[in-house]
């Protein structure tokens, strides 16, 4: 559900799992403890994993939107492409933070900026999400997104700034 904490808090270091398990370290208190990854169909099966923090900002006039998210982080090494990280179409409320975990096959290295992109996805039974002629833009406020790599416990945080319509993309590359 994306809340998964991919940083490194405990004293004397975290172990690993996946490409890096030959890596571990004793911990005693990892044991009886449950551990969950996302892994590909096919062999190896491991997959780097990001968790990606969207906080919205709450400017005067916004509302609460219905859609779909998805993003692409940016790396020193590559990109992820663009991966849809909703797992349905989530209402989108103003000034509320979401969290999502995107596992790839490879690594992308140091994160350099982070890309996002909304569709608006009105739903039928609710008139005021209604837009027939196109005549109101929805747009969402990405306050901010914070990005953790889980091999690297890299943190990094960006802020953004203006609204991005549907169907648009926003990339982020000021650090916060």
């Amino acid at each position: 559900d994306g809340t998964c904490h991919l940083d490194c808090t405990v004293p004397g270091g975290c172990g690993k799992m996946g490409y890096h398990a030959d890596e571990l370290k004793s911990v005693k208190s990892a044991y009886g403890k449950k551990f969950f990854m996302k892994t590909t169909s096919r062999a190896p099966y491991c997959e780097y994993h990001y968790a990606l923090r969207v906080t919205l900002g709450n400017p005067s006039g916004s509302y609460q939107w219905r859609g779909e998210l998805r993003a692409n982080i940016h790396g020193t090494n590559g990109q992820l492409g663009e991966r849809v990280v909703t797992d349905d179409y989530v209402y989108f409320n103003p000034g509320q933070s979401y969290s999502f975990l995107i596992a790839v096959p490879h690594n992308i290295g140091e994160i350099r900026d982070v890309s996002l992109h909304w569709v608006h996805h009105g739903i039928s039974i609710n008139p005021f999400q209604w837009n027939p002629f196109h005549l109101r833009h929805p747009e969402l406020f990405f306050q901010s997104v914070e990005v953790v790599a889980g091999d690297s416990f890299q943190k990094i945080k960006f802020c953004g700034t203006g609204g991005t319509e549907s169907n648009s993309q926003r990339t982020l590359s000021t650090k916060c």
